[in-house]
């Protein structure tokens, strides 16, 4: 993976160890204009991308920070 200086995982903060797209069934809501559609790129950690409810957090995470709400690490 190359990495960039902004590169971390985005459930804890840590380093990065692989890279995701997030791809929303309902652009719209994740605020795509009309017609588009919505990629979110994020990186995890190997310890957080092997938990269970990563998908959820990773989604609250994301529309979190898309509606203009601050997010902390765990």
């Amino acid at each position: 993976m190359n990495r960039t200086s902004g590169d971390f995982c985005l459930l804890c903060g840590g380093g990065a160890d692989v890279i995701g797209v997030f791809i929303p069934d309902d652009p719209q809501k994740w605020g795509a204009a009309p017609g588009k559609t919505r990629f979110v790129r994020y990186c995890l950690c190997e310890k957080c991308k092997c938990k269970n409810d990563t998908p959820e957090k990773v989604e609250k995470v994301i529309l979190a920070e898309l509606s203009g709400g601050g997010v902390t690490h765990e």
